[in-house]
């Protein structure tokens, strides 16, 4: 006789109950309807609850329809089977046996593929110098866990210790490659999935060096069904030349590998490199010339970091004496400043492992950075670029669009404005603190040497220090800043100015008289009817004046997709380089291209649920497996 626990808990009408627990009259009622074939008068929750012996068990499932009996196998057959093998094994006949053997090869192998997700998602290396668990030396985290897991699970312990088939381990190095590829697949396919039911999507792609080889990381952006905008990272490709036209070619066989509609491409998102923004031959001219409307916007990111750097390499030339390798000395001028090397005593230079050139180069960085020309120039930089501060991080967050986008910088802009209008109130608190940073360490304010013919250096004539370095220093950092803006981001301006009329505050402004035709001509096809656009908008028009949302734009316009579709920045793509140096490190700097995009997919899409199940399910039909793995629901 097989006893169900008593205490086992199944579902029972939607409701968790005990098995003892049973709304049946009696369990002989149930086998008596079951043995005379009176299924109809029996309730299918009540055969879960039912005491039946093995052989009323087959009776049991071969009665059943299909529907109930995946219902009984799920409830009742496998939690018991679970828990109680080996009294289940007893009277069983063989098709029972290879059931009970299937379960315990699924139940085994979710473990295993649990360990390789935990790896992946915690970005650890799974091998180790020795692949045997019985070996002697480091088996690797993956083996080690499954030892760890082993010690409270008998099953496991059983199979690792002593399989059925001595060659059907499934802890080689070549499973664990299978599994991962299946768990990538997976997290890739639902992406997919989501991308195709958005209909219109932007790529972002961006380039890096990892051990001598070039890797292209594509990301792409869409709004799913939610209306939430969202920018995944996707693939990792490794590209043999960085030319525009390789580029372009990995891009494109990429999304035709994961079926994804070129026609759908609404934007591409760059740096500013000639091999992707170039009208001619860069990447942005190929992906066009197969989808024409994908729009092409140049990282506003990037913008911003040009910026930075061209206005303080025009500004800063010439003030600041930092030799050309500071950065290889900075680290020799801090322990030069703990030992005192800068003196002749207090360091034992026999022993003391410094050249004459270490030292001398090292002395040198001290001193400029012991200057006044340095300190004043150092506090008036931070000053001024502090500004920038709040809109590199906000321009980096995945949901700001180009409207968004548009108002931080045209708010920057302004903020520049005002401080060049009042330069002298704001440049004095600079020099004022520092003035204080040099009084610490014993500097006094100076105006350096002023030569009739300079040509190295500003020269601008001035009566103290602060007027000095305000007419040569802070005034035209702020010009060379406010120019620098307006000439980045002007392909920013330019397409918010063919959409700008979208938005709500515009579209309610009465006085403003926005024109679609040109937009309406080049997304056409992309309408539902064009015709009807005008009639659209002005029911869009009417239900803002009731609720108004500065951020709201047309839900039933495509317009309203496609500009939340176009990207802001790649920062997406800088993020994966991110995962790629902790995934890809010296020690595994070996591992093929499919292992690495797969575990990159698994660690950044950390959060995003696993169906283990259906892991087990795509491996057992990948190649014909010695472990019986076959699900049977």
């Amino acid at each position: 006789m097989f006893v169900v626990n008593p205490f086992q808990e199944v579902k029972h009408d939607g409701e968790p109950v005990l098995a003892g627990e049973s709304n049946a009259s009696t369990s002989s009622d149930v086998i008596t309807g079951i043995r005379n074939e009176k299924l109809s008068d029996t309730n299918i929750g009540d055969l879960i609850n039912a005491t039946l012996t093995t052989t009323e068990i087959d009776n049991v499932i071969s009665s059943l329809s299909p529907g109930e009996k995946y219902s009984y196998i799920k409830h009742h057959f496998v939690p018991v089977c679970y828990q109680f093998p080996c009294t289940y094994m007893n009277g069983c006949n063989s098709s029972n046996i290879a059931i009970q053997r299937r379960l315990e090869n699924r139940r085994i192998l979710k473990m295993i593929v649990k360990t390789i997700v935990f790896c992946g998602r915690q970005c650890i290396a799974l091998r180790g110098d020795h692949e045997g668990i019985t070996t002697a030396g480091n088996p690797g985290n993956f083996l080690g866990l499954l030892c760890l897991i082993a010690e409270q699970d008998t099953l496991l312990k059983k199979h690792i210790d002593s399989p059925r088939d001595k060659r059907g381990h499934y802890l080689s190095p070549q499973i664990q490659n299978e599994l991962i590829s299946v768990i990538g697949s997976l997290i890739l396919n639902d992406l997919q999935n989501e991308i195709r039911e958005s209909k219109f999507y932007a790529i972002m792609a961006d380039e890096a060096t990892s051990h001598n080889t070039e890797q292209l990381s594509l990301c792409l952006r869409f709004v799913d069904k939610e209306k939430n905008v969202r920018e995944e990272f996707v693939d990792f490709m490794h590209v043999h030349s960085v030319t525009g036209d390789a580029i372009a070619r990995a891009i494109l066989n990429s999304l035709a590998e994961k079926k994804l509609d070129v026609s759908g491409i609404r934007a591409q998102t760059y740096d500013g490199a000639t091999a992707m923004a170039s009208e001619n031959v860069g990447v942005q001219k190929k992906i066009r010339d197969v989808s024409p409307l994908a729009m092409y916007s140049h990282c506003a990111g990037h913008c911003l970091n040009l910026v930075i750097v061209r206005s303080c390499k025009v500004v800063l030339k010439g003030i600041v004496h930092f030799h050309i390798s500071i950065t290889v000395f900075m680290v020799y001028a801090f322990e030069v400043i703990a030992h005192g090397l800068h003196r002749d005593d207090g360091y034992d230079l026999t022993d003391g492992k410094w050249s004459a050139k270490s030292k001398q180069d090292a002395s040198g960085l001290l001193a400029v950075m012991t200057n006044f020309d340095f300190i004043v120039s150092f506090v008036t930089v931070y000053c001024i670029l502090f500004h920038l501060d709040g809109i590199s991080k906000k321009l980096q967050s995945t949901s700001k669009d180009i409207f968004e986008a548009y108002e931080l910088v045209t708010e920057v802009k302004q903020t520049y404005s005002d401080v060049r209008e009042n330069i002298e109130f704001h440049f004095r608190k600079c020099y004022d603190q520092a003035v204080r940073f040099a009084d610490k360490i014993g500097v006094t304010p100076t105006t350096p040497r002023v030569a009739r013919r300079q040509t190295q250096r500003p020269n601008a004539p001035a009566s103290s220090p602060e007027d000095y370095y305000r007419l040569n220093l802070a005034i035209p950092f702020l010009d060379h800043i406010c120019t620098e803006l307006n000439e980045q981001f002007t392909g920013l301006s330019a397409k918010y100015s063919q959409l700008i009329g979208l938005v709500p505050s515009v579209l309610l402004d009465n006085s403003v008289q926005p024109l679609f035709e040109n937009i309406i001509e080049t997304y056409a096809g992309d309408l539902p009817s064009a015709a009807l656009f005008e009639h659209e908008l002005y029911r869009w028009k009417r239900h803002l004046q009731h609720k108004f949302s500065v951020n709201d734009l047309p839900p039933k316009c495509c317009f309203s997709t496609e500009t939340a579709t176009i990207p802001v920045t790649s920062c997406e793509c800088e993020r994966s380089f991110s995962a790629l140096r902790r995934l890809n490190t010296y020690n595994r700097s070996c591992m093929g291209q499919e292992r690495l995009t797969s575990l990159a997919l698994l660690h950044i899409h950390y959060d995003k649920e696993i169906d283990i199940d259906c892991v087990v399910d795509t491996f057992a039909k990948l190649h014909p497996r010695r472990m019986g793995l076959q699900s049977v629901l």
